[in-house]
């Protein structure tokens, strides 16, 4: 509990007032002491208190001002750029028409000229049941190859000339037919070869210089490879002065290549004999 300060002075002088006056002498004898109060007693003026002069730190505290600015939307201001493409300019400039233009003076169509050129005739094969075989054979004496339609030349040939019989070469004609030529035929005593050929003038340069005779047309065969008909190849000799014709390449080719014979292409086209 707190007491004030003229409170207790005067509790205190009440005490001294009322305190009995005892005491010792020198002679050890109690007395009584009398207090007398001054005359002029001092007033006593308790200190006042001191003054409550704390003031308390004045709250100098600022807060930061709150400057924060949120960032702003996109403005509404945008501007897309500007369509700056530019077609290209069209400079054509499209001619006007001539005025001195003239139309011409008949409109009446004229069909041009026909020109359709009918096709060729169609072979005309009606002659092939006609055809005959030409025989051949062979003298290996005379180292000759021999060859004829008529089978009793070939008979005596064969019996009374050292010639072999070697079969049907092809099959030709007797006479002449549609699309066919002769075949001549020559012989050459001195070098004992038989010599055939399509060409007049082969036959008779054959005849004049190489020391060949004429023995007429052995047969009539087609210039041209129609009706089925496959090439008679022509092959000659010189070591041997022997002319070779066969339907066969493979055999033709035998002859060119191991039998010393020379190439010299298609004597012309006739029908295989079988």
């Amino acid at each position: 509990m707190k007491f004030s300060a003229p409170f207790v002075f005067a509790i205190v002088y009440a005490t001294k007032s009322l305190a009995l006056p005892t005491g010792v002498d020198a002679d050890g004898q109690l007395i009584e002491r009398h207090y007398s109060a001054p005359a002029n007693p001092e007033t006593y003026i308790p200190p006042s208190p001191p003054a409550n002069t704390y003031a308390p730190p004045a709250n100098t505290y600022v807060p930061p001002v709150y400057t924060y600015v949120p960032l702003a939307p996109p403005s509404s201001t945008y501007v897309p750029p500007g369509e700056t493409y530019a077609p290209p300019v069209n400079t054509h400039t499209i001619p006007s028409p001539s005025s001195t233009y003239i139309p011409p003076k008949s409109t009446t169509h004229t069909p041009p000229a026909t020109t359709h050129t009918p096709p060729p005739p169609k072979d005309d094969c009606s002659a092939v049941h006609k055809a005959t075989f030409l025989q051949r054979a062979y003298s290996g004496g005379a180292t000759d190859h021999f060859y004829s339609t008529n089978g009793n030349e070939i008979t005596n040939a064969v019996s009374h000339l050292g010639y072999t019989k070697e079969g049907h070469a092809a099959k030709v004609y007797d006479a002449k037919e549609a699309g066919t030529i002769p075949l001549y035929r020559l012989f050459s005593p001195s070098a004992g070869d038989h010599f055939y050929t399509t060409s007049a003038g082969e036959r008779d340069n054959a005849a004049k210089s190489l020391g060949y005779k004429s023995e007429g047309v052995a047969a009539y065969i087609y210039k041209k490879q129609i009706c089925g008909s496959v090439p008679l190849y022509r092959l000659y000799s010189p070591s041997a002065t022997d002319h070779f014709y066969t339907i066969s390449r493979s055999e033709a080719n035998n002859a060119a290549s191991k039998l010393g014979y020379v190439n010299e292409g298609v004597a012309g086209y006739v029908l295989p004999p079988h």
